[in-house]
Order: C-alpha cells, then structure tokens, then sequence
C-alpha cells in the first residue's frame, strides 16, 4: 500500500507540474478571441480562456470545476465520453466540427481542434482544444443551399416551361400548354389563364381541372375587368398575390370518380410583356404555395409574356396572310385573266398573221413571177403594173412585221444586238432612202452633222435605222411644203448622241402630243384618213428607244412642223439592254442537225468592216463561234488579208451582199438555217455568185458543199495550221488571174466546150489535141493531173463513146482525193445502163452535168467564179436562160402540202418553171396517203396551219415511219410568232421559212436538201 500511494504522490506532483504548465500557456493565450480549454483524460477542465467565457457563458471558476461532457448537448454527450475513453488508449481526433452547449442551453456549431499534453517524460496527461464558433458559417451555408435548391428549382422549371411554349401556338392552346406545366410543377390542382383582349378586358382563354360549370363557354366567355376581384386588382397591381387559408366556398370543388376536394391556397401572378400587363394565371392548392412557388411564377412571367405576345402577333399576322391569301387569290385571278388576255391577243396575232400572210404570200410569188418577165412575154407596162402590185405587197408586209413587233416588245423577246457602226454609213442609207421620195413632193431633204460628233457609234444599227425612218417617213408623209431635216448633234455636256428630224409639216396640237405614241393613233382622225397610216411606227419607236436605252422627245405647233428628237447613248452595253435572250432551239434530224433560232451578241472584238479604204482583200467569216471567229481574224490579218463576221447564215448573207468581200470563210452548222442554203443562196445570186467561198464544220459536208460550188472544205476543230493553210488556199485563189481547165471531148462537144470557155483568162489544156493518136488513155490523164494542178476537168461524153466513164471507174480511192470537180457535157441523154454508172460515180467524185452549152456555161462560171458584171451580154443571155430551169430541179418531184389554192398555184408555178415536178396534197392526211402512192417523192413543202390534220402531227407521223426518215421536209408557214420555229423543228422537219415565202432563199433550201 506504500508503494501505491508513493506512486500516487509521484503522478500527483506530475499533474501538478503540468497543471502549472497549463497555467502558463493559458496566460499567453488568455487573450485569444477563440475558445482554448484544457482537460485531463477524465474530461476535467483544467483551463479555460476568456475566448471560453464569451462562446459558453460560463466563468472560468465555474468552469474548472465541471467537466468538459457537461458543455455537450445530450444527443452528442455518449460521442465525447466515447471520444475521452479513445483519448486513454492513446488515439487522438485532431480537428472535428461537432456541437457544443452554452450555460443558457443554446446549441452552438463549433470547429474543434485537438491536442495532446504530455509530460516531460512524453507521458499523456490530458488535452488541449481550440474551439471557434462556426453557427453563422454553418447558417450562411445553410442558405446558400437553400439558394441553390431554388436556383435548380427555378432552372427545371423555366426549361420545363420552354419546352411547353415551343412551336407555333395560338392563345387557347398556348394557356393549356402553360397551365398543364404549372399546376403540377406547383403542386397546384386547379388553375385558370386569362388574356387582356383589345378592349381591355381579361379574358379566359384555357383551365385546367375546372368543373363543368368552370369549363369555357366558346359563346359566353369569361370576362373580368381590371380591378374586378381578386385577378382584376392583380392587374392593375402588377404584382403576384399568395393567399392561404382561403375560404372552402371561394373555390369551386375539384372532382374526380372518387370523390370532391376543395383548395385552401391561392396563388395569382400578372404576366407582362414590355412592362405592361398582357395576360394574369391563377392556381389554387391543398397546400400552402411556397416562397419558391411564388418567385419561380415570378422569373418565369416575363417568357410567357413574351410567348402570349408572340402568339398574339403570329394570330394577327395569320388573319393578315389570310386577308393576303384572299388578295393574292384574286391578284392570281386578275393575272390569269390578263395571261388570257395576252394568249387571246397572241392567238390574234397569229392567227391574224396567218390570214394576211397567206394570201399575202400568193401575191408576192406571182407579182415576182411577172416582174422578172423571164420569158419576155409581157410589155413594160405590165410589168410595171406587177412591179407595183409587189410594192403595194411588200408595204402590207411591213405593216403585218409592225404588229409582230410591237407584240415582241410587249413580250420583253424582242433581239438587240449593239455593234459598232459608222455614222457617215447610217446618213448615206437615209439619204438613199428618203431624197427621191423628198423629191416626189419636191420637199427639201437634209442630213447634217455638227462639229464634235464621233463618227463611230455603238448601238443595235438595225432598231436604230428603223426608228429613224419611222420618224423621217412620217414628216415627209405629213409635210406638203418646205423641208425635212435631220441633224446629228450631241447634247451639251453629254456622252449621248442625238437625231434631231424637224419637219415644216401640219404638225399636231398640243392636247394630242400626248397620245402621239400609242399604238394605232396619229393626231387625231381627220388625219388618219387623209395621210393614211395605222399609227404603229412611233408606238414602235418609242419602244425600241427605250430598249437601246434612250428616249424619244418631241416638240410641235399646228400649222408649223414638228420636231422629234431621238437621243440615244453614245456606248450601248449590251449585257444593260432589256430585250430578254429568246429560246435556244435545236434538233438533229436524220444526219443532219440544225440548231435554230438562236439570239446572236455583240462581237466582243472588233472586225474590219469600218476598214472600207483599206487596199487589203476582205474575207467574210460566216461563224456563230465567236471564239474561233476570233482566231480566224487574227490569222487572217497574218496573211494580210481583211476580216470581217457574221453571226447567222441570214446576217452572213445580207453581209455579202452589202460589203462584197473578195472570199467568204462560211461554217455549215449556223445558228438560223444551215449554212448549206447560205452557200446554195450566195451561187444563186448573180451579185455574190462569183466570190469564193471556203466551207468548214465539224460534221463531214465535204460532198455537199463543194457540190454546192464550195472551193475547198476545213474539217472542225481545226489545228492552227489547217487554219492557216485554209486562208492561204483562199488567198492564192484570189490572187490568181487565170483558170486551168483540163478538157477532154470529141466531135462536136469538143469544139462547143472550146468556143464556150475561150474567154475570162481561163487557160485551156486539151487532151485530144495534146495526145499525138489523138486517142487519150487513162495513163495520160492521170499523168496530167498528177504533173499540173487544175481547176476543174471537162468531160464532153457523147453516147456513143463511153471513154470517160471508163476513166472515172479506174481511178483508185487516193488517185481519187487528187482530181479537181468534174464537168460533163452531155450532148443528149444518156442509156439507162450509162446513166447508172455516172450516178455511181457522183458518189466518188463532184461531178456536175451539163445537157445544153447554157447549162454548161452556167456551171464554169459557177466553179471559175467568173463575176457576172464582167459578162458579155450573150454570157448573160445564157446565164439567165440557164436558170429558168436549173438541172437540179429538172424531173425532182416535191409535194405542196396546203389547203390555200392561191398560194398551191403560186408555188407550183414557181418550181413547175425552175422544172420541178409538183404533186399536191390539201392537208395532212393526204399528205400521207400522197407519199404511200409515190414513196419516191425527193421533198416536202409542209403547210402548218390546215384543217383535219395540221403539219406537226403530219411531219411528226411521217418520221415514225423508217422509210422516210431522211426525207427532206421544209416547213412553210403563215405563222411567225417567237415558238413557231421551235414546234417545227420539234415535229421533226428539216428547215423553216415564214410567209411570205422569199422565192430566192426557199429555192436555196430546196437545193441543199435535194443535194443532201
């Protein structure tokens, strides 16, 4: 027993020594704003900090004298002993957040921080904690968390909401789709969605879980005026109104199969948009609605406000699309009604067109007829008489063109082509065209220019000669006395030209200046019927000047003239005009293949053809590819020659005629007809018939065009160098003044074949009289073509000696390629078996034949290119007898299909004189019928317009059938209109042409297609 209390006083002096060492550290700290206390390992507080005093209450006296589990709340006071009894086995919490007790019982949150008292010896004798209030930490907290409970209540409920105000909804089902949303989101069990209306009024759109008697009523819907209950006052206020403990009687009974309910809470919240109120939700509850309930209402208001105005405007929005809808349908209606109009007026058109031009073109080919007087049969009066019946035609042809084209412009398919023009050309054209009618009425006719006009112009030279002779020809047509004048001028301070035409005519009053424009109006009546005239020209006019971009200005005085001034710019571009590009057509029929009626540009290089006093020869380039036109100019201006081009065989042609060129470079495949009847249509004419002309395409027309009178053939796409080679094949042939001619005849073919082509420094060789025996062999006539070049070989082939004939059979396919075009003379016909083996040898060979010394000389002046102009008067004689009858047509039978007897005779006596054999059919069906009881028809002329069947069902029947698929078919019609062409070639016909029926260029296309 002495031995333990020697051991109890030992650990008693060891306490006591810590407890003085607690003492001083306590005084260091006892400053310190935190609680520090210490306890010994049975929980006894040793010390205790004035930072104890303040979190606890209790006094350090008072303090030392409990243990440290009495500050502990109940609940937690097993924790600490369990705490203490771990603290004896040496186990230790560091740092912990528990709860502590304060002397008035409040329960404080503290952070605790432990830690271990030892002795000197390392001994466990206690413990020392630091203890921090964190109760307001702990209260922050527990509101932040509250926040972000909101914050994610708030955050599903808007995206919840969203989701419901999504797509295009008008009001009702905008309310359903809010309220179905709401009410259980709010854990609501009845609600109703009003609307301000535009009288103000709050109107209930959509409910939800309302009784029968709350359902809305489409006839009697609810209304509440502002400031009207409990949802009229939210509305003026602008605030969200909570209400619990509301009376049972303010809610009507939620029903169900089981049973009724009645709500005990109100929750009403305004809904605005822009500050003002636009709509109010009401929802009521078995429960207590929460803060959260209301502020949510409140974040998501603003959204539906904006999604009611939203539907608000797409209502007024869908009331004014269909308001539109109405006005489109009825603007549909009026437009269709004007589409009728405008068909009507077209169908007028053409029709119109029709019936004019049919009879039209009768008179035109019969008055022709007569004014050639080719047989000489009629007197000079006569023919004056038919020279004036074609006059008086052609002027009802310009007239019916007028109409055409004032119809193209309304269209907006009217063509304009800028090119580049001379001015001096444009003055020489109208002073040739108008002095001698000046003259007539011995009025004055002037053209001046001022100072500072530029002599070259750009603009579509076609429309602006037609207007300028619109205009002149109406004041020489209404002036008696004085003078027409035209000034060229340009406007000060201008880059415009102007055509001023002054006349010292009748002129117009003043109330009248304003209608002088419209179509089928003059100054007034009285007028119109003694000057004649419809009154289209200026309407025209008018229309084109605005299209070349211009515009027309006139100024007049009754009794003293008038003036009308065009004023035009100086550079029109092209891409600026209004004209709109017509339809591309194309087809291929049978080996043959035509693009049609293709709108030509401006050239996007400029040619030679304002070079007139340039010494150089000109060529004229036929081609609608303006890329290669392009290189043809370059090389051309290589070989020193001049170039100039044309678009279209119709363009290519007028452009031989005008600028005469010294030879023509013409491609095949043309944009308007082919260039086969350019070629057959230049030989024809006596002005151009001479000029040679070099063929190329990029389909194989070698036979056909050189049989057409084609000097040579390039094979497209062409090399630079076939190019070049090609031009100088032209040129040399231009710069040589001789022919070479081999001949070989007997008897009297011999000397006609001499006398006829002894003349035109033509250089004869004949093999007769070169060959001592007098007996030429085939050996010698290869060995003279192959040592000299020549233009062409004449055969003079009697019936009896089929010498020739036996030569062109033994000539191989490369000797073949070799020999010049071949010219036969026939003395008289043939036998059927010789007359085969030449047909044979056309295949091989271009040959041409013929029957009469006329014919003969018709066709070496063709391959010569001897210039008619330069012809002695009997060359003539025999050149105009020779194509009375021209040996294609000789014996060729063409069938007339046309229901019009008039215009049945004038084609009929046209081709029946050029020898052709005519076989008539009146419409369609007999057309078919014609060919089944002569499949050995050469061409068809088809009519359109003819009743039982028309000419596109016809052309399109005899297509389907193989027998006749290359049977040449050549539309004529009365119908002019911009789709006509496009039907024709679609039904399968192989060209076109309008009447009135140019006789010349429709004899061209017979030529080619017969050939073909």
């Amino acid at each position: 027993m002495s031995k333990n209390i020697g051991i109890s006083k030992e650990t008693l002096r060891a306490q006591d020594r810590t407890f003085e060492k607690f003492r001083r550290m306590a005084t260091v700290i006892q400053d310190s704003n935190d609680a520090i206390t210490f306890q010994d390992l049975e929980g006894k507080i040793l010390a205790w900090n004035r930072g104890a005093e303040i979190m606890y209450g209790y006094t350090e006296i008072e303090a030392l004298g409990m243990n440290i589990v009495d500050t502990v709340p109940k609940e937690y006071q097993e924790e600490a002993r369990g705490f203490l009894a771990s603290l004896k086995r040496g186990e230790l919490v560091p740092t912990l957040e528990t709860k502590r007790k304060t002397k008035t019982g409040q329960i404080v949150d503290v952070w605790l921080t432990n830690t271990k008292v030892t002795d000197d010896k390392g001994v466990l004798t206690g413990i020392a904690t630091t203890e921090r209030d964190i109760s307001e930490r702990k209260r922050t907290e527990a509101t932040l968390r509250e926040k972000f409970r909101e914050l994610d209540y708030l955050r599903a409920g808007q995206i919840a909401l969203s989701e419901s105000l999504r797509g295009e909804q008008m009001i009702a089902g905008l309310g359903q789709s809010i309220l179905t949303h709401l009410v259980p989101f709010t854990n609501a069990q009845v609600g109703a969605f009003y609307i301000v209306n535009e009288a103000k009024e709050l109107h209930r759109v959509s409910g939800y879980a309302l009784s029968k008697s709350e359902q809305i009523n489409p006839k009697a819907l609810k209304i509440i005026q502002f400031g009207e209950g409990l949802i009229g006052q939210v509305a003026i206020d602008k605030r969200t109104l909570r209400i619990d403990d509301v009376p049972p009687e303010y809610f009507s009974k939620i029903q169900s199969d089981l049973g009724e309910l009645v709500p005990r809470s109100l929750l009403i919240c305004p809904i605005l948009y822009e500050n003002e109120i636009n709509g109010v939700i009401e929802l009521g509850s078995l429960q207590p609605f929460t803060e959260h309930h209301r502020i949510f209402l409140s974040h998501v208001s603003e959204n539906i406000g904006i999604a009611i105005n939203t539907s608000i405007v797409r209502k007024k929005i869908q009331k004014q699309n269909e308001e539109f809808n109405k006005t489109q349908i009825l603007l549909e209606e009026k437009a269709k009604e004007v589409q009728r109009a405008s068909q009507y007026k077209t169908e007028f058109l053409a029709n119109m067109s029709h019936e004019l031009r049919t009879p039209l073109n009768s008179s035109l080919i019969l008055a022709k007829l007569l004014m050639d007087n080719v047989k000489g049969h009629l007197s000079i009066e006569e023919t004056q008489f038919a020279s004036s019946i074609y006059s008086s035609s052609k002027d009802l042809l310009n007239l019916i063109n007028d109409i055409l084209d004032l119809s193209k412009v309304e269209a907006g398919k009217l063509e304009i082509r800028v090119e580049k023009i001379l001015l001096s050309e444009i003055m020489a054209g109208l002073s040739q065209t108008f002095e001698a009618l000046a003259n007539e009425k011995k009025l004055t006719f002037s053209i001046t220019k001022d100072f500072g006009v530029p002599e070259i112009f750009h603009t579509d030279r076609q429309r602006l000669e037609q207007i300028l002779k619109n205009i002149i020809s109406n004041g020489i047509k209404f002036t008696d006395n004085g003078s027409v004048k035209v000034r060229l001028y340009r406007p000060l301070n201008s880059r415009h030209l102007a055509f001023e035409v002054s006349d010292t005519g009748i002129g117009i009053r003043e109330e009248q200046l304003a209608f002088v424009f419209e179509a089928f109006r003059q100054a007034d009546g009285a007028i119109t019927r003694k000057y004649g005239g419809t009154g289209l020209g200026l309407s025209i006019s008018r229309d084109l000047t605005q299209l070349l971009g211009g515009t027309i200005e006139v100024k007049s005085q009754l009794g003293i003239g008038s003036q009308f001034t065009l004023i035009l710019p100086e550079m029109l571009v092209a891409s600026s005009n209004k004209g709109s590009r017509g339809p591309t057509f194309s087809v291929e029929n049978s080996k043959y293949y035509a693009r049609q009626s293709q709108n030509r540009i401006s050239l996007p290089f400029e040619d030679d053809r304002l070079l007139l006093t340039d010494p150089r020869p000109m060529i004229l380039v036929i081609e609608d590819d303006l890329k290669f036109a392009k290189i043809v100019l370059d090389v051309s201006h290589e070989a020193g020659l001049r170039c100039i081009v044309g678009q279209g065989s119709d363009e290519g042609y007028e452009m031989a005629l005008h600028y005469s060129p010294h030879g023509i470079l013409l491609d095949v495949k043309l944009p308007d007809h082919l260039g086969l009847t350019t070629l057959s249509r230049l030989k024809a004419n006596s002005k151009t018939r001479h000029i040679p002309v070099f063929s190329m395409s990029v389909v194989d027309y070698r036979i056909q065009t050189l049989r057409l009178g084609s000097i040579g053939f390039l094979e497209k796409p062409a090399k630079m160098q076939n190019i070049r080679h090609s031009l100088e094949l032209l040129k040399t042939h231009l710069e040589r003044t001789t022919r070479r001619v081999l001949v070989f005849a007997q008897g009297l073919n011999e000397k006609t074949i001499l006398q006829l082509l002894t003349d035109q420094n033509v250089v004869i060789t004949n093999l007769m009289g070169a060959i001592p025996s007098g007996i030429p062999t085939f050996s010698n006539l290869s060995t003279q073509l192959s040592t000299e070049q020549f233009d062409f070989l004449v055969f003079g082939l009697s019936a009896e000696s089929p010498l020739a004939l036996d030569f062109l059979e033994n000539v191989s396919e490369e000797q073949n390629s070799k020999w010049p075009p071949i010219l036969i003379y026939i003395e008289r016909p043939l036998t059927r078996e010789r007359d085969l083996r030449l047909r044979v040898a056309e295949k091989r060979f271009i040959i041409k034949v013929a029957t009469s010394p006329e014919r003969f000389f018709d066709e070496v002046a063709l391959v010569l290119h001897l210039d008619e102009a330069k012809m002695s008067s009997v060359q003539k004689q025999m050149v105009t007898t020779t194509r009375l009858r021209e040996q294609i047509f000789e014996g060729r039978k063409i069938l007339i299909v046309d229901d019009d007897v008039r215009n049945i005779f004038a084609l009929t006596s046209a081709l029946e004189q050029k020898g052709a054999t005519i076989l008539v059919a009146r419409n369609g069906q007999e057309c078919l019928d014609k060919l089944d009881q002569d499949p050995l028809i050469d061409l068809v002329l088809m009519d359109i317009m003819m009743p039982e069947m028309n000419g596109y069902e016809a052309t399109q029947r005899i297509r389907r059938q193989s027998r006749f698929a290359t049977l040449p078919i050549i539309a004529v019609t009365a119908q002019a209109m911009v789709d006509d062409q496009e039907k024709c070639i679609t039904a399968g016909v192989n060209d076109y042409i309008s009447k009135p029926v140019d006789l010349e260029k429709l004899q061209s296309m017979i030529r080619v297609w017969i050939v073909g």
